[in-house]
Formats: C-alpha cells, sequence, structure tokens
C-alpha cells in the first residue's frame, strides 16, 4: 500500500495501530472505485482527505458547513421493515430527539404520542404528507395508515426552528421543545438551517472535534443519518461508511440502535460500515 501512496506515510496524527490500518483501507478502497465516507471526532482523517482531494466538512459553532437533519428525499429506497420513506424518517427525527435529550432523559408515553404527533404536523405544514400513529398495548409505536409522496426535488425543507415550534403546540411534547432549546436557540444551534453540503466527492469526512463535547454524540447521530438517507438513494454506488470512535455512539441506546441498523442493513444499499473501536461502551 505504501509503494501505492509514497504520500500517505504513517505520522503520530494516524493514531494507534488499528487506526492506522483502517486508514490504509479507506485510502485502499478508495483507489478501487469505492466511495469512502468518515465520521470522524477526532479530525485524523483531515491530511488524508486533502492529500486525495476529498471533501473535508467541519462541523464546528464556527463553521460555515451545516446539516439539516430534518432534510428528507422522496426517492430513497425503503428498509425491509419500512412502510414508507416518510414513516422511516418521522422515526428517525424522532431517535435524533432522543439523543439530544441524552442518554438519562425517559420519555413517558404521552410525551412519545406529542413528540410523534408534532414531527408529523411539522412535515404536513411543509407539504409532506401526514400519518396517524398509535400505541399497542407493549407501548410500541405502530403506523396506521400510508403516506403519499413528497413533492419535488426543490422543495423547502423544515429546520429545528420549525421543529421547535410544532412540539410548543402540542400540549404533551411542548416541555419537550424546552428541554431541547440550546439546539435551536442556544450554543448548540449548529444544526439548524438548511443543507449546504452535499456527498459528492469520494473521499468525504465529516470532521467534528472543534464541537462542544456534549455535542460529539448527537454530532455523529446526525452525520450518519444524513449519510444513510443519502446512501438509500438508490443509485448503486458501492461506498464505505468509517465510524471512528463508534462506542461514542453506543452510550446512547437511541443511537446505538441506528448504528446497528446501518451495519446490518447497509450491504442491501452496496455499501459496508467499519469502525475502528471495539463495539464495547
Amino acid at each position: 500500500m505504501d509503494s501505492l501512496v509514497p504520500k500517505y506515510k504513517y505520522s503520530e496524527s494516524w493514531g494507534g495501530t488499528k487506526s492506522y490500518f483502517v486508514k490504509l483501507e479507506a485510502i485502499r478502497h478508495y483507489l478501487m472505485g469505492t466511495r469512502v465516507i468518515v465520521i470522524d471526532p477526532q479530525n485524523e482523517y483531515r491530511a488524508i482527505t486533502e492529500s486525495l482531494g476529498g471533501q473535508f466538512i467541519n462541523l464546528s459553532s464556527n463553521s460555515k458547513d451545516r446539516l439539516n437533519p430534518l432534510e428528507i428525499s422522496a426517492d430513497v429506497a425503503l428498509e425491509d421493515d419500512a412502510r414508507s420513506f416518510l414513516s422511516t424518517k418521522i422515526m428517525d427525527v424522532f431517535l435524533i430527539i432522543q439523543v439530544m435529550l441524552g442518554k438519562d432523559k425517559k420519555l413517558n408515553a404521552n410525551e412519545k404520542r406529542g413528540i410523534l404527533y408534532g414531527i408529523q404536523k411539522m412535515y404536513e405544514r411543509f407539504g409532506i404528507t401526514d400519518a396517524g400513529y398509535q400505541m399497542n398495548a407493549e407501548d410500541e409505536l405502530v403506523i396506521n395508515e400510508d403516506f403519499i409522496m413528497v413533492g419535488n426535488s426543490n422543495q423547502k425543507m423544515p429546520t429545528l426552528s420549525d421543529l421547535d415550534t410544532s412540539l410548543r403546540e402540542v400540549k404533551d411534547s411542548s416541555e419537550v421543545a424546552k428541554e431541547l432549546e440550546p439546539f435551536v436557540t442556544g450554543v448548540m444551534n449548529l444544526f439548524n438551517g438548511e443543507t449546504n453540503v452535499d456527498l459528492n466527492n469520494d473521499f468525504v469526512v465529516f470532521g467534528i472535534r472543534d464541537l462542544e463535547q456534549s455535542m460529539t454524540d448527537v454530532a455523529m447521530f446526525i452525520c450518519l443519518e444524513f449519510i444513510w438517507n443519502k446512501i438509500k438513494t438508490g443509485d448503486k454506488k458501492r461506498r464505505l461508511i468509517i465510524v471512528d470512535e463508534a462506542w461514542i455512539m453506543l452510550k446512547n441506546e437511541s443511537s446505538g440502535r441506528f448504528l446497528e441498523k446501518v451495519a446490518k442493513t447497509a450491504r442491501k444499499f452496496n455499501a459496508g460500515l467499519k469502525n475502528d473501536s471495539p463495539f464495547t461502551q
């Protein structure tokens, strides 16, 4: 590998032995025509990205790079257990809210109903169809009707400000909205705005080292959810997702469950997921 890419010699910034070999694997896949996408909590991939002519997306309070976690596409392929593209997105937004609230926050059944209804009404306001939800006897969420399509690709998408407004209008989710204020108008409002980045480059890295430490797990989850929705557009291009320091996501049940889902389902969409940390807390 070093003979193929002599300018990517090992340096201390490449981390430990396992991290070093994961980086070499990323370069190897890239040279073989695979699109590589990395979630990088320590910005260890920045030098490699620049050497390869890749795209380094710097997510921080001072950066102009933005991801909108509420953005949705109508042309995504369905996952095996999904009734519609929008039902999946609503559940993903619900999980994002749970991660934002923190692993110690336990939502009761009424709060869950309120949040889901608030998300549904938010998308309705943007011309994206609604659906009802109900709780079964085991307190699990069940979709009770189908969705229709999103309009066109230029459709305006809601932001966290719109979600905040919608949640406050629902009695059972109004208190939850107050707890989410730091992500809407406070110091953690990085993800409140329109997406201004894309994944068109063949080597893309999301660097989140410069974020506040309390934002790391939220940022990793939002990045992975954003990547996952782009992959599901069904273009069949081969992709490798690398989640560095994956144990951070596993500390939260919601983000850990999402990471596991992507790992199990990626092959269906001609993708693979790799991490360079053991799957332990």
